[in-house]
């Protein structure tokens, strides 16, 4: 699985990831690694607070679900897209992983289950190669 987000900096991004992760090991049983492409935070100390929660992350997989995370950085990523490698699809998200709308209160609905958070607009693409 090959994901390229220019935007998992920061926390609520690094939490759609995260979410995104959630689902891959419930729906795909034969896992076993997955490689994020993305850009750094704009100062040291956010990219310290990026790359230590990325690799926390990289820990869990790889110490409870046997999955390697693969985290490289570029420094002109602008597109958004999740490649699936043996199957061929391609999915394209115009927002990235960023497509929720902020819950506004912490006890509202949607705080916890984004199927009922508005998303923002974007568009997807599905291709199958």
């Amino acid at each position: 699985m090959d994901i390229e987000d220019p935007y998992i900096r920061v926390h609520h991004q690094i939490q759609n990831f995260l979410r995104l992760c959630e689902l891959l090991i419930k729906r795909c049983e034969s896992l076993t690694s997955i490689s994020l492409l993305t850009t750094k935070a704009a100062n040291q100390a956010s990219f310290e607070e990026q790359s230590g929660k990325l690799n926390e992350l990289k820990s869990d997989l790889s110490k409870n679900y046997s999955i390697t995370l693969n985290v490289t950085y570029s420094d002109s990523l602008h597109d958004r897209e999740i490649r699936i490698v043996p199957s061929g699809w391609i999915i394209k998200i115009g927002r990235g992983l960023d497509i929720y709308k902020p819950a506004f209160g912490k006890t509202v609905i949607g705080q916890y289950d984004f199927d009922l958070r508005p998303c923002l607009e974007t568009t997807i693409d599905i291709f199958k190669l």
